[in-house]
């Protein structure tokens, strides 16, 4: 401990030009940094579904100047493994939104990841 006060003092004087050694030390944040080797946890996996992706509403959407298209609009809590979706499309989740544009394809996987081809 008398080591650990010495090396704040140290520290204290480099940095700030001065130091109070009559001053009690206080230990307000302490901050430890290990390294060991830990078993790779097993993510969860979903069954994959045959059944096709279901929009809940189609809307017009812009995919470039001038070009306004009905576009399927999926709710991404839906979406299962082995769903396809072809674009244009729009997923919507609560912080997110995924826009599929013509000729886009995304497909969910085992673990929920949508994974988006572009062509």
């Amino acid at each position: 401990m008398a080591d650990l006060i010495t090396r704040f003092h140290d520290a204290h004087q480099r940095r700030y030009g001065h130091m109070a050694q009559a001053e009690a030390v206080e230990i307000v944040n302490f901050q430890v940094t290990a390294v060991a080797l830990i078993a790779k946890p097993a993510l969860k996996t979903f069954e994959r579904t045959d059944a096709p992706a279901k929009p809940h509403e189609t809307r017009q959407a812009y995919f470039s100047a001038g070009d306004a298209r009905a576009a399927p609009v999926f709710r991404r809590s839906t979406l299962q493994p082995g769903m396809r979706i072809e674009g244009p499309a729009i997923l919507e989740e609560k912080t997110s939104t995924t826009v599929l544009y013509p000729g886009q394809r995304a497909d969910v996987d085992e673990y929920l990841n949508v994974e988006v081809e572009l062509p």
